[in-house]
Parts: structure tokens; C-alpha cells; sequence
């Protein structure tokens, strides 16, 4: 029994991105094959949010990589402050992250990824060469029926380029089809 938790226990760990504790690739990938069966089964709604760190190289460059460190470090446990339990949070690369947001709606979502924005705008990061600003950009995408996770994070990420290239900061919306997005800025400021 011992043998079979510590296991249980590896297994789970193997499953979390060590830096953050969110979910790394593989423990998302299983969270998304779950939660999109149950969605489907239940026709319940899911969104999806991406964030991205704004300027982290500049961070890196101009206050050490410890402080970029610690900015992402940050910048996960805000997003895990400000989400639900049922909610799947990831890091997806080194200053990406992912929101899987099961049975919410689309305004739901933006107010989710919003509160994320300002929080993490809000965070003080003190070091002896004064304190970065860490912002993030995010985009946000309400899975549309039978699309796939592929689909749904492509328009997202779409959304999060968006916002980039409208300054950073914010929130912008995927449209329904990625052949046809236009992505729907959010006014944060």
C-alpha cells in the first residue's frame, strides 16, 4: 500500500511544472481530455484563457534571471489565487500559461482573465535594482461545439497575439472561427 501511494504520488508529480506547481504539457493534456469529454456529455460551456508575461526578457536582462524566475513563480500563484479548484491552470513554456475554465461562459472568462490581469499588474517584486513591472497579455476563447483542444487553443493564442500587438496589457476576444478572427479588444485600461 505504502509502494502503491508513493507511486500514485511520482505519477502526480510528473504531472505539475516544477517551478510553478500549476500543471505542466502532460498534466494538461489529461485535464483537457476530461474535462472536454464532460463537457460534451453534459453540453456544459468551457473557455480557455492564454497569458503570456509581457517583456520577461527585459525583466531577465535588466534585474537577473533569479528575478525573471521568480516573476513567473509570481506570476503562478496569482493565477492560482485567483481561480477556482475545478479550474485547470498550466505552464505551457517558459512565460506562457494556459486557464481551462469548465462551465463558464464567455463573459465569465473575460472577468476571470481580467481579475488575473490586474493582480498580476499589482504585484511588487522589490530586488536591489528597484522593482520590474510584470504585466501580462491574455487571450480568451469559448469552445465552440465539437471543436478540438488544437482549435480552441489556436484561437486563443491568436487572441493573445492580438493583444500584444495592440500594447500589451490586456485582453482580447477569439471569434468564433479561426478562419474568420478578428480578435474583439477589451478596453482594461
Amino acid at each position: 500500500a505504502v509502494e502503491h501511494l508513493r507511486v500514485n504520488q511520482s505519477a502526480q508529480l510528473g504531472k505539475r511544472d516544477i517551478r510553478t506547481g500549476l500543471l505542466n504539457l502532460s498534466g494538461l493534456q489529461e485535464f483537457v481530455d476530461h474535462e472536454f469529454e464532460r463537457s460534451k456529455r453534459h453540453s456544459t460551456e468551457l473557455c480557455l484563457v492564454v497569458l503570456d508575461l509581457d517583456f520577461l526578457r527585459d525583466v531577465n536582462n535588466g534585474y537577473g534571471h533569479q528575478v525573471g524566475d521568480l516573476a513567473i513563480s509570481s506570476v503562478a500563484k496569482q493565477i492560482s489565487a485567483i481561480t477556482r479548484t475545478i479550474d485547470g491552470t498550466a505552464r505551457i513554456g517558459g512565460e506562457e500559461f494556459v486557464v481551462v475554465l469548465p462551465d463558464t461562459d464567455l463573459e465569465s472568462a473575460v472577468a476571470v482573465a481580467e481579475r488575473i490581469r490586474v493582480g498580476i499588474q499589482s504585484l511588487v517584486i522589490e530586488t536591489a535594482k528597484g522593482t520590474p513591472r510584470i504585466t501580462i497579455s491574455a487571450g480568451v476563447a469559448l469552445r465552440q461545439m465539437n471543436e478540438t483542444y488544437s482549435e480552441l487553443f489556436d484561437r486563443a493564442d491568436t487572441a493573445l497575439y492580438e493583444s500584444k500587438r495592440l500594447g500589451r496589457n490586456r485582453i482580447s476576444l477569439a471569434d468564433e472561427f479561426v478562419e474568420t478572427f478578428q480578435a474583439n479588444q477589451i478596453n482594461t485600461n
